[in-house]
């Protein structure tokens, strides 16, 4: 209530008295009644003055009352101290919180409610509240009568007294649910920031215009950086290689706010380029993202497409059609050869390659009736076996006649129902081998012709022959000493002719007998047969002083005699075409790759390797008559009985050094 005015109180009690005494102006200052009027206009000051008092007085306890309801009734505790710590008043609440009666709480020690752990922060905080003079605030930790303890925060204010004391006003707040919340979020904090410094995926928040917020583990070794805190240090997350990728990013997230997948190039701390995928999010000035490296992804992927290429290349470089097919027949891939006839990915083979030519009747009819529909399962070419391969999990094959060719066509299992197909046009080559056949067959013939004119000739021939040589043989010994000397020596000439005649007739027999004549292969012992070899050459041993020596020969399949008349020719040559000292010949065996190779080696004159495959040939001489007799016909007789057992023939050698005679037989029997 306001306070009235004194000059206000009289003219308002003047006011009333005037009421009760219309003559007052009338009266002398002197006059008693004068003086009793005064003392009226007192006494209804002091009246109106105790009824303001009673007024105040009620309004005040009014006020006191609701003081009282507020203070005992506020959701906080309050506590008065003074300086010593001691308790001068406190609220229910307070009370309650402490579990103490509120009157039982005066001039306690507010130390003693106090957690030991914290007598010296409640000591430290009433200091700073007397000596600052300014609010306080402190967190620790208060127990109830029961021993429960609780989380409390203190803020309290110095209040002056009248006596010019001072006392500490203080709030108390029970935090222990604030607190818990807290640690909750401090926990889940920690966790989350645990979980993002181990992600694989780098993390960051920036601003928009590039300074760095925050920054993960993986984002700083991602970017080559030793820790967080050394990539933070250089003010900016990274070096966009193209500088307009950040440009575009920042666009893109003022118009939708976030970005996902947004691939970009980024320099690393030692200037490497890395390939990454980026998310973000924008809110305000504040940049939130997440980084991928994909550079491996990216190099994996440019392998894979230049691999992609190299076997496109390959494919491309194949001389003949050739795809990739799925089991439904779909075509997955082709080469330009097989894309030139009509392939096409992701047709059916039988419709784009085959142009329908090839498929049933029925699929024929269903499929010009469904003209656009889909087209129903098994279709395929009549003479497709991509079936069994796929079934199988084996390589197929047969010669197919389509668009006027011939192909050799394959089916070869690559990977679950996928399959290589290509065909190769041996038409041409066909052609040829029918011609080449036809040829062998005439030649055979040629030959079989040959064989029997060279053994009927040379059978034929002897029989003169012999005659010529018996009539020689009569002239020389009933006319030689009636003729002149010339003409004894063209009897001698005659007969020299004649009896290389007779050899080269014999010889020509035999080379004519190994293809007809020839036994059937039986188990024979190599070793007996180079026995009989040496004993047919037992005059020859002998007169050249020949050494031979052998290892332990193999049994195998063959005609007996002519391996006899191999191992005679080979060992004749030797002991023929020796040196100026004694020959000396070795035999010996080694089995390799499922045939029998045999060596005959001497330290003979040898052969210049330029007449390697000129001795073979028949008739073929390397020297004259004169220097070393023969017909020229051995060897052409030892390559024909190796050839006629499936074998090979062959020589190693040089001039002066010897040489060495190789022939294999198959360990097979021969068909």
């Amino acid at each position: 209530m306001k306070k009235a005015n004194p000059a206000d109180l009289r003219r308002q009690a003047e006011a009333r008295l005037k009421k009760r005494f219309d003559k007052l102006d009338d009266l002398h200052e002197s006059d008693p009644q004068r003086l009793i009027h005064e003392l009226r206009v007192h006494q209804v000051e002091l009246e109106m003055q105790n009824e303001e008092l009673r007024k105040s007085q009620t309004e005040l306890e009014e006020s006191r009352a609701r003081y009282s309801d507020l203070y005992d009734f506020a959701p906080v505790g309050y506590f008065t101290f003074d300086k010593n710590g001691l308790i001068i008043e406190a609220n229910l609440p307070g009370a309650g919180q402490l579990g103490v009666e509120r009157h039982l709480l005066i001039r306690k020690p507010f130390a003693s409610f106090i957690h030991k752990d914290d007598q010296d922060a409640f000591f430290l905080h009433r200091g700073r509240v007397f000596e600052a003079k300014t609010l306080q605030t402190c967190e620790l930790r208060l127990k109830r009568k029961s021993g429960e303890e609780f989380y409390a925060q203190m803020q309290s204010l110095p209040v002056g007294k009248s006596d010019g004391s001072a006392v500490c006003m203080t709030a108390v707040s029970d935090i222990t649910a604030l607190r818990q919340i807290r640690e909750a979020l401090t926990e889940s904090e920690h966790s989350y920031r645990t979980l993002v410094d181990n992600a694989l995926v780098g993390v960051y928040k920036s601003t928009v215009s590039g300074d760095i917020l925050f920054v993960n583990n993986a984002l700083a070794k991602m970017l080559e950086y030793d820790s967080p805190r050394e990539l933070m240090s250089t003010g900016a997350l990274s070096r966009h290689r193209d500088p307009e990728d950040r440009s575009r990013l920042i666009e893109i997230l003022r118009e939708k706010g976030s970005v996902d997948s947004f691939e970009v190039e980024l320099l690393t701390k030692t200037g490497s380029t890395i390939n990454v995928l980026l998310s973000a999010t924008l809110e305000g000035d504040a940049l939130s993202g997440m980084l991928i490296n994909i550079t491996r992804r990216k190099k994996a992927e440019a392998a894979l497409h230049e691999s992609k290429q190299l076997i496109e290349l390959l494919l491309d470089s194949i001389p003949y059609p050739t795809m990739l097919i799925r089991r439904d027949r779909t075509i997955l891939a082709a080469n330009k050869i097989a894309r030139e006839a009509g392939a096409l990915v992701g047709e059916f083979c039988w419709q784009s390659f085959g142009h329908s030519e090839y498929i049933s009747d029925e699929a024929k009819l269903y499929l010009k009736e469904h003209y656009g529909g889909c087209c129903p399962p098994g279709i395929k070419c009549s003479f497709c076996l991509a079936d069994e391969t796929t079934a199988s999990d084996k390589p197929a094959n047969c010669e197919v006649k389509a668009f006027g060719r011939l192909w050799d066509t394959y089916w070869i299992p690559v990977k679950d129902d996928v399959y290589l197909h290509y065909g190769i046009d041996i038409t041409e080559r066909k052609k040829a081998e029918e011609e080449r056949g036809r040829l062998l067959e005439a030649l055979k013939i040629s030959n079989t012709e040959l064989e029997q004119f060279a053994y009927i000739a040379s059978h034929d021939l002897l029989e003169p022959l012999r005659m010529v040589t018996s009539y020689l043989d009569i002239i020389s010994k009933r006319y030689r000493d009636k003729l002149d000397k010339d003409a004894g020596e063209f009897i001698d000439y005659a007969a020299e002719g004649a009896v290389h005649m007779k050899a080269l007739l014999n010889d020509l027999l035999m080379y004519s007998r190994v293809g007809s004549k020839g036994k059937p292969f039986e188990l024979t012992d190599l070793n007996i047969s180079l026995r009989s070899a040496i004993s047919n050459l037992k005059k020859p041993f002998e007169e050249s002083g020949a050494q031979i020596t052998c290892g332990n020969l193999p049994g195998l399949y063959a005609d007996e005699t002519q391996m006899v008349q191999l191992f005679q020719n080979l060992i004749g040559n030797a002991i023929k075409f020796r040196g100026n000292e004694a020959p000396r010949i070795n035999v010996s065996s080694e089995l390799k790759d499922n045939e029998w190779i045999i060596k005959v080696s001497d330290n003979g004159i040898g052969i210049d390797p330029k007449f390697f495959d000129k001795i073979f040939l028949i008739f073929q001489r390397l020297h004259t008559k004169e220097q070393y007799p023969g017909t020229g016909i051995g060897l052409s007789i030892c390559k024909k009985i190796v050839e006629r057992h499936g074998g090979r023939i062959w020589v190693e050698s040089e001039a002066g050094k010897g040489a060495t005679f190789y022939f294999t037989i198959p360990v097979k029997r021969p068909s």
